[in-house]
């Protein structure tokens, strides 16, 4: 009886120990599934580690989408503070994907391309703090520093698109594009209705 029962342990012990020592299959993403692809057939578990990272934070800027919604009625004071999370997000996620080998460039090439967007637009939204509160000097100040922000982010979607081979990743990748291009002259036309020195 002892031993059918030491068996049946044994037995329980190695069931249980299968799914541990089984192979690991691609990462289950919300926002980026697309991106896995350019991984290849092989990546690293440094590579998958950085997708990850950025997957989370893609997800977590559903959060600021919403907020920017007219409808939603949200304070420009408390939008400035809700992008400061998806700031940090995104350059902990460029940190981290320069760590993960070259199939992940294409990736990495994305993620500081949407860490300088949300920086950018985090500045415009500072900007327009001064504006609305009659602050001329400062508002000048900080549009101009929005608009070096979005000549950077500007430059970096150079290359994201073709970086990828498939078309929804390269999908992704060109909407990120015209959103960035499309903060940049925003931020241009406020600039020159305020008429600054």
């Amino acid at each position: 009886m002892r031993t059918q029962l030491s068996a049946a342990l044994v037995l329980f012990a190695l069931l249980l120990a299968v799914p541990a020592s089984a192979e690991k299959g691609p990462p289950k993403l919300k926002q980026l599934t697309p991106m896995l692809v350019d991984l290849g057939e092989a990546p690293s578990d440094e590579a998958l580690k950085a997708i990850k990272v950025a997957d989370r934070c893609a997800k977590a800027d559903r959060t600021w989408m919403r907020a920017m919604e007219p409808e939603q009625q949200v304070g420009i004071d408390e939008l400035h503070e809700l992008l400061a999370a998806p700031v940090t997000c995104w350059q902990g996620a460029a940190k981290k994907g320069a760590k993960a080998g070259d199939s992940y460039a294409p990736i990495l090439k994305y993620v500081e391309a949407q860490a300088l967007y949300v920086q950018t637009l985090r500045a415009y939204i500072f900007a327009l703090q001064a504006k609305y509160i009659g602050d001329r000097l400062n508002s000048c100040k900080r549009f101009k520093l929005a608009i070096k922000e979005a000549a950077a982010a500007t430059s970096s979607t150079e290359g994201v698109v073709d970086g990828f081979t498939n078309v929804e990743a390269k999908t992704l990748a060109a909407q990120q594009s015209q959103n960035i291009v499309g903060m940049g002259a925003t931020i241009a036309d406020e600039f020159s209705t305020q008429k600054c020195d």
